[in-house]
C-alpha cells in the first residue's frame, strides 16, 4: 500500500484496489472555533460553548475499558460539519481511542417551525461503514430549544450497530446533556 497523506487518500485507495464503495467522511478533523457558537437551530436562548455528555449502563463486551464510559463526563466542543445556520453541532475526539470509540458527536437540527431533532452518535472503528456504534435522539424537540438549559437532560436510546463492538451500547445504555 503506498504511504497516503490524508483519510480520503486512504479511503481512495480503498475504494480503487477493491472496487468497495466507501463513503467520504465530511471532515475528521476537529477545527475550533475562535468566536462566538453561532447556531440558527437553538433558538429558544443562547448557544452553549461546550456540552456536556454522561453515560450510563454501557455494558462490557471485550473492550476491558467500557466502563470508563459510565465512570466519565465528556466535554463536547462546538464542531462545523454543517450549516451552523439550521444546525448546531459539538463534538469529542478520542485520543488516543477508547474501546474502538474516535468520537462523540451531537447535532441539534431544526425542522421547520414545529420541532428541532436532538441527535448524539457514537462513532468509531467498527460499526456499519459510517462508524456508527450507537445512536441516542430525541426527534420531537422543541422548535425553539433552548441549549443552554440543557441539565442532566435525557437522550433517549435509538440505535446500536453489533459488528464487532467492543461495548455494548444497547438499552439500557443512557446519555445525558449538560450545557457546560
Amino acid at each position: 500500500m503506498p504511504r497516503l497523506g490524508s483519510i480520503r487518500d486512504s479511503l481512495d485507495y480503498v475504494r480503487r484496489s477493491t472496487g468497495l464503495w466507501v463513503p467520504q467522511p465530511l471532515r475528521m478533523v476537529q477545527r475550533r472555533c475562535c468566536c462566538k457558537h453561532v447556531c440558527g437551530a437553538c433558538t429558544g436562548g443562547s448557544v452553549p460553548t461546550s456540552v456536556q455528555v454522561d453515560f450510563a449502563n454501557v455494558g462490557e463486551v471485550s473492550c476491558g475499558s467500557c466502563n470508563d464510559f459510565n465512570t466519565t463526563s465528556f466535554i463536547l466542543e462546538p464542531a462545523d460539519e454543517f450549516d451552523p445556520a439550521t444546525i448546531c453541532e459539538w463534538e469529542y475526539l478520542f485520543s488516543p481511542v477508547l474501546c474502538d470509540v474516535t468520537r462523540i458527536h451531537l447535532w441539534v437540527h431544526k425542522i421547520g417551525a414545529t420541532r428541532s431533532d436532538v441527535v448524539v452518535q457514537v462513532r468509531g472503528l467498527v460499526g456499519n461503514p459510517t462508524g456508527l456504534l450507537a445512536q441516542f435522539q430525541d426527534l420531537n424537540a422543541a422548535a425553539d430549544l433552548d441549549c443552554s438549559a440543557w441539565n442532566n437532560t435525557d437522550v433517549p436510546y435509538d440505535i446500536a450497530q453489533g459488528m464487532g463492538q467492543t461495548c455494548d451500547w444497547t438499552t439500557p445504555a443512557t446519555c445525558a446533556l449538560t450545557a457546560a
